[in-house]
């Protein structure tokens, strides 16, 4: 029984036997101590009304063995049921005094019932019972409550070390039931000191049962609050806005200011088009304020700034009003970043996962269904896009909960999706009393038209940082320590140059100080320093060319190489990636050949910096080193290098023979040898979801991935055999010199639990290495046959069904882990979606399943002539057939000549297997009829026959057998299932005699027709056919099969 029901079985017990013992003792004690005699009916009301609900309570199942603690002989649960039968007596009793004495003395009447009702010895049983219950008791509250504290005690001392960095609302709650768990353990040191197990008159069990109760329901809700706070966060969830710099200490002061003037340029008669004030905006009830704004003007810190200003705070305090308070949250899309920083997903995921920190307790009104699945139901269970939606419009509507939303969503247009879609969505949602919305973008047409259309709730960035830029050039070149050298007044010359010129974009005045900076420290003089400016695009694209045409030419390749790999990573890559980069120049193959040997923090610090010394020199500071990664100094670099004309400059630069995302797998390589993994790789089970868990894992996945993506850019299939075998052999390595370790092995799976190849494996199939894959299995048949679940399962996602950090919206249909029959088109169909994977599939992935779907059927048991085959062997394959799935893997291209391996010797198309499956099998019904239509379907393509050619093919055995076996159909008794399958087999026939010559066949065909020039009486042409008919028809048969012609 859960524990909390077992608290509540001891507090109802407790309770009876307390009451019954006063009762039995009192009786006429309290009536005497009744000041109005009318009272007494009122008072055996109540008891009679405590005794029901006692007895309601003791109503439950068995108690035993709860929170492990060993119950002799279930004591509580006798304990109970004899309370049980006591309180029934007792009801019974008062239930017949009720009805049949007057309202004058009750009491007496109860007390002289309780003697005619009960014999005097059962009167002292009934007492004896309860004085040794209640001793029996205190043992069992001690024991239970002891464990019970336990229990609670080590679910908080969690909670508390979890959230000691953050959620200060769930710590603090945490630590106010810690202190009450304190103050109920020292009752329960008392009930210990009682040595005779005699219960003092104030003692209560019932209030110490109830109250660990009450404090394990409150416990089991902070941890689920913890699970469902802790389900919605992901990893990188703050990085962007961390990397987002913040606002120079003279800037962007005049967002949160009244509004007395214009910005600089602007005037009554020529406003700016954008006019909205942001504070106004904070403290009244319109819905949505819209920021844009140039490529590079600060919008992104001007979102951080708002959003992290105290006085954001306390303007939205004047719009909740006195009776709310008002929650903030931010969200800031990264189009650099990983795929749930770009996705609507992690949108409403770090929205909902802000407010919720801050106000946990709303959650059970706001995510009603989550709240009642289990805990790990709670932390584990995907979130899809329409509850976490649903959950913010429960969030906006509800008006009781004390308080109101105000979130800031910087860079609409870095989000990966539909951008109209996802901007409707928000602006249904501003609408919202409770809910305020302020969000940024570029100017692009899809913003215009659903937000611009309001001047006092827009505003655009670059109208109003003139003021700003000045402050900021004066900033960063009067602290250069050779300012001075230039003169005040030509200085200032200078900074109004650059402030006439940046046109409001950001980017381009700190690139433009930098350079100026470096400049100052090379003694340049004045005039140069004006000269080095005018030389300077204000276009941002023009700017980076100039950049990178600065670039000593020695350096261009490396330049190219550099900011193509960038470019093309699609999210920022660690710092050594770079510096492996350099490596390739010397030897292409260096990372087959790298050690397998982690790096220590002084090696790191020492590639660090020189990867930050070579990216200045070589790219310009167009890329910069932050905390462990490499990335753009703003998005405009990544957008420029993605233009037509700037591809093709640094394609020239770099070669031919250089691509791109060949060399981040090899440098990705090369960083997984060196890299010292210090956490436990373990399984994560559970009935719906079943995958590997640990930096290992993942670090090996983003691997394989990558190699994953040099196939789709049209790497060698050696290359790539190379590759991943050396990933395998490493892995091992790993393992056995304690570079990675194991957690806990997988349960009930032996030594597979903790074998680094199992490990390697798994991440294979997740990764979807279909070139690999399928040259491996060819090889190797028994590859897979050490794991414990269905390989394609983990092929198709099931194991990701749960798992949507990866893939952000996108959640798997849920696929069987070891029954091959269940596996739907739809399963398939998702595999090659390439919206749903990170990667997209490579052409080798039809080849891939149909060789684990076929794996499924033990194929080469079927395709042995030999073998005695029993019906439920065909099963997989039947269902399959009903399903649809095998026509549909058919119709796909090159899937009827994906290979698979028959027997050691001998590897045939998928076609042919499915037509000689389908003629060894009972197939009847739906599933036959799928197969004669599928395979008619199938007769009309071109057709590898190459696998008929060897005189000592087990396809041509398997053949000659079904047809032995058909035509020995004829004198069986005729079934319209035999005279499908005939009729699909001529046609198979017909198709092989056209081609015999090509296929080296057309003496063995024959053959098998001659057999056929018997009669055929009952299955060709029914039950009174004449001998004459059947001869001429199977003669026709043969005549057509010779002509290549189909069986009418």
């Amino acid at each position: 029984m859960d524990p909390i029901a077992t608290l509540g079985i001891v507090a109802a017990v407790c309770q009876f036997l307390q009451f019954s013992s006063g009762l039995m003792k009192e009786t006429a004690g309290i009536y005497h101590r009744l000041e109005d005699k009318s009272d007494d009916h009122r008072a055996l009301e109540g008891i009679y009304q405590t005794l029901e609900q006692v007895n309601s309570r003791l109503e439950t199942g068995d108690p035993s063995d709860s929170y492990g603690v060993s119950l002799q002989k279930g004591e509580l649960s006798l304990i109970a049921e004899g309370c049980k039968s006591d309180c029934a007596r007792l009801i019974s009793l008062l239930s017949k005094l009720k009805l049949g004495q007057s309202r004058s003395r009750l009491w007496a009447s109860f007390r002289l019932a309780l003697k005619e009702a009960l014999a005097q010895h059962e009167i002292k049983k009934l007492k004896e019972r309860i004085a040794e219950r209640q001793s029996l008791m205190i043992l069992q509250v001690v024991r239970l409550s002891r464990a019970s504290v336990g229990a609670i005690d080590d679910k908080l001392e969690v909670l508390i070390a979890e959230t000691q960095s953050c959620h200060l609302s769930l710590r603090q709650n945490a630590s106010k039931l810690k202190t009450e768990l304190t103050s109920v353990q020292s009752n329960i040191s008392k009930l210990q000191s009682v040595q005779s197990r005699q219960l003092q008159p104030d003692t209560k069990l019932d209030e110490i049962a109830l109250h660990l109760q009450d404090l394990s329901i409150r416990t089991k809700a902070l941890v689920m609050l913890k699970k469902i706070i802790y389900s919605l966060d992901f990893e990188h969830n703050a990085a962007r806005r961390d990397n987002i710099v913040d606002a120079h200490k003279r800037t962007f002061a005049w967002a949160l200011k009244r509004r007395d003037r214009w910005p600089e340029g602007f005037s009554d008669e020529s406003p700016p088009a954008g006019t909205g004030n942001i504070l106004q905006w904070l403290e009244s009830e319109n819905d949505l304020f819209w920021i844009s704004g140039k490529p590079g003007s600060g919008k992104s810190t001007l979102m951080k700034f708002i959003a992290g200003h105290n006085s954001t705070r306390s303007a939205l305090s004047k719009w909740a009003t006195p009776d709310c308070q008002v929650i903030l949250a931010s969200h800031y899309f990264w189009i650099a970043g990983t795929p749930i920083q770009k996705s609507l997903q992690g949108l409403w995921q770090s929205i909902l996962y802000e407010f919720f920190t801050q106000r946990p307790q709303i959650i059970p009104i706001i995510c009603p269904d989550r709240w009642t699945l289990d805990d790990d139901e709670a932390e584990k269970h995907p979130w899809t896009k329409q509850e976490l939606c649903d959950c913010l419009r429960r969030l906006g509507d509800q008006s009781n909960l004390g308080v109101k939303f105000c979130a800031f969503i910087d860079g609409l247009d870095e989000y990966e999706g539909h951008h109209l879609e996802m901007a409707q969505t928000l602006s249904q949602l501003s609408r919202s009393p409770h809910l305020k919305l302020c969000v940024s973008s570029r100017p692009w047409n899809v913003f215009e038209e659903l937000f611009g259309n309001c001047h006092t709730s827009k505003l655009y960035v670059h109208e109003w940082t003139k003021h700003d830029i000045r402050e900021f050039s004066t900033s960063q070149l009067t602290t250069h320590p050779l300012c001075v050298s230039v003169g005040m007044q030509e200085g200032k010359s200078l900074i109004q140059k650059i402030t006439e010129r940046a046109e409001g974009v950001f980017l381009w005045v700190f690139l433009v100080t930098r350079t100026i900076r470096e400049g100052l420290t090379n003694y340049e003089r004045i005039n140069d320093l004006h000269d080095m400016l005018d030389a300077m695009p204000s276009d941002l694209g023009q700017f980076f060319k100039h950049m990178s045409d600065s670039v000593n030419p020695v350096y261009h390749r490396k330049m190219a190489r550099a900011l193509r790999v960038a470019s093309s990573s699609g999210q920022p890559l660690h710092f050594c990636i770079y510096h492996f980069l350099e490596l390739e120049l010397a030897n292409a193959d260096y990372a087959l050949v790298e050690p397998v040997t982690p790096y220590d923090n002084e090696t790191l610090a020492r590639i660090q910096h020189t990867v930050h010394r070579h990216l200045n020199g070589h790219c310009m500071g167009l890329l910069e080193v932050k905390d462990q990664n490499v990335q753009f100094i703003h998005r405009t670099v990544r957008d420029w290098l993605r233009t037509k004309d700037i591809d093709e400059y640094l394609a020239a630069k770099v070669g031919d023979e250089f691509e791109a995302h060949t060399s981040i797998a090899r440098a990705t390589m090369a960083l997984f040898k060196h890299t010292h993994f210090s956490d436990d790789t373990r399984v994560i089970t559970h009935p719906d979801y079943f995958h590997w868990h640990g930096s290992l894992i993942e670090e090996l996945r983003a691997l394989l991935n990558r190699v994953n993506m040099a196939v789709i850019h049209g790497v060698d299939s050696n290359w790539v055999w190379s590759m991943v075998e050396e990933t395998s052999s490493v892995v091992q390595i790993m393992f056995e010199c304690d570079q990675a370790r194991f957690g806990k092995p997988l349960p009930k799976s032996g030594r597979r639990g903790s074998d680094p190849q199992m490990v390697f494996r798994w991440a294979l199939l997740e990764s979807r290495v279909c070139i690999y894959l399928v040259r491996k299995l060819l090889a190797m048949p028994g590859y897979f046959d050490e794991m414990d679940v269905n390989p394609i399962w983990v092929l198709l996602g099931g194991n990701r069904a749960n798992n949507p950090d990866r893939i952000p919206g996108k959640i798997f249909v849920q696929i069987p882990k070891t029954i091959p029959n269940k596996i739907r088109p739809c399963h398939v169909e998702q595999f090659f979606d390439w919206t749903r994977n990170p990667v997209p599939i490579s052409a080798h992935g039809v080849d891939l399943i149909w060789i684990l779907i076929l794996r499924a059927y033990k194929i080469q048991d079927i395709f042995d002539p030999e073998e005695r085959l029993d019906a439920s062997k065909f099963a997989p394959f039947l269902s399959n057939l009903r399903t649809g799935l095998l026509t549909y893997l058919l119709n796909q291209p090159s899937g009827v000549d994906a290979k698979v391996r028959v027997s050691p010797k001998q590897i045939v198309p998928s076609w042919l297997a499915v037509f000689l499956l389908g003629m060894r099998s009972p197939a009847t019904g739906p599933a036959l009829h799928a197969w004669t239509i599928t395979m008619r379907v199938v007769f009309t393509k071109s057709l590898d026959m190459e696998c008929l050619s060897s005189e000592f093919s087990p396809a041509r055995s398997v053949l000659e057998q079904i047809c032995h076996m058909m035509h020995n159909f004829g004198d069986t008794g005729a079934k319209q299932e035999i005279i499908e399958k005939r009729e699909t087999l001529y046609a198979f026939l017909s198709i092989v005699m056209g081609i015999s010559d090509k296929c080296g066949c057309r003496g063995h065909v024959s053959r098998l027709l001659d057999k056929f020039e018997e009669p055929i009486t009952q299955t060709s042409c029914g039950k009174h056919a004449s001998k004459s008919t059947s001869v001429r028809k199977s003669k026709r048969i043969k005549q057509q099969c010779l002509q290549n012609a189909p069986t009418q």
